[in-house]
């Protein structure tokens, strides 16, 4: 038979490393949400074109903690059920940061352009105005990028024309062989991208540890209550 307080001192342990990962789980959720909150607050204008990003950022946030809490109260309670749901939180938890890394990782520099091209045309002409503007470059491409490169039409707004005003880019009006917005992009999202997905990677095999760490300690509380309800029935004879 197993001696009980050893079996008490592993459970112990284990209990203390999932408090450790939940408490870092909480701290990532309140510094997710406060740092949304804080970008919008402070930046209200510049963020006005992001705003379903930072509502992403919170959502996560929001779900992180409540994974965090959901852990915290079944390790405290011994629930096997609290702790089963924590797991399948854990196991959605790891799929998702596990299959999003692994794309990113794998995203090739055409791939890449692609998704900034179907980003760029979904900003409205204003947008791309202010993106322009921002980073001082002249459309996604260059001056002569069409329509279909995610440019918005140049010959409709005069690009690289300082008599025409039409256009609110300094970048274009001034120059016409300013950078394209591409090229500015290309090496922050690059490396972006890879910083990105590194951490994701990283976040998603602690998801991993704490699945087994959970199974192991839900197992030893069903161990622990046979064990117990063993001896009771011998006392009891």
């Amino acid at each position: 038979m197993n001696n009980p307080k050893e079996n008490k001192t592993e459970a112990t342990k284990k209990a203390i490393f999932l408090h450790f990962i939940n408490g870092f789980y909480v701290l990532l959720g309140a510094i997710m949400i406060g740092t949304a909150a804080g970008a919008y607050v402070a930046f209200r204008d510049e963020t006005r074109m992001h705003l379903g990003i930072l509502i992403g950022i919170v959502v996560l946030g929001v779900f992180l903690m409540m994974e965090a809490v959901t852990g915290i109260v079944a390790t405290l309670l011994r629930s096997q059920c609290g702790l089963l749901l924590y797991m399948v939180l854990l196991v959605l938890q790891f799929l998702f940061q596990f299959s999003v890394s692994v794309a990113a990782l794998s995203m090739s520099g055409h791939d890449q352009m692609q998704l900034l091209i179907c980003g760029w045309n979904k900003l409205s002409e204003n947008e791309q105005d202010y993106v322009q503007n921002r980073i001082d470059c002249c459309g996604f491409g260059g001056v002569n990028s069409t329509h279909e490169d995610g440019h918005p039409n140049w010959e409709k707004y005069g690009c690289g024309d300082p008599q025409n005003k039409a256009l609110e880019s300094e970048a274009c009006m001034v120059n016409t062989t300013a950078t394209a917005c591409y090229t500015v992009m290309k090496s922050a999202v690059d490396t972006g991208v890879k910083d990105g997905a590194a951490g994701c990677l990283g976040f998603s095999f602690i998801a991993l540890f704490g699945i087994v760490v959970a199974y192991y300690y839900r197992k030893s509380i069903s161990r622990d209550r046979d064990m117990y309800g063993t001896v009771l029935n011998e006392e009891l004879l």
